[in-house]
């Protein structure tokens, strides 16, 4: 079971919950830190984007997630 948060191709800056990620990574898009979800990897059809974020960007995300959870 692993906890993941989607990509969606939006990027509006305004929304404090969407996270854009940076332009030198070959996906583009926003992570979107409301969309928590929990997926059994071994019983669902998943996708890796085989893209690593940078530890700033990740503790950022993980950041805006707490706040949304607490």
């Amino acid at each position: 079971m692993v906890i993941v948060l989607p990509i969606t191709n939006t990027i509006k800056p305004q929304i404090k919950t969407l996270v854009q990620l940076p332009e030198n990574i070959s996906i583009t898009g926003s992570v979107d830190t409301e969309q928590v979800r929990n997926l059994d990897l071994s019983d669902r059809w998943w996708k890796t984007t085989g893209v690593i974020l940078d530890k700033e960007l990740t503790d950022y995300i993980v950041g805006m997630l707490t706040i949304l959870l607490s």
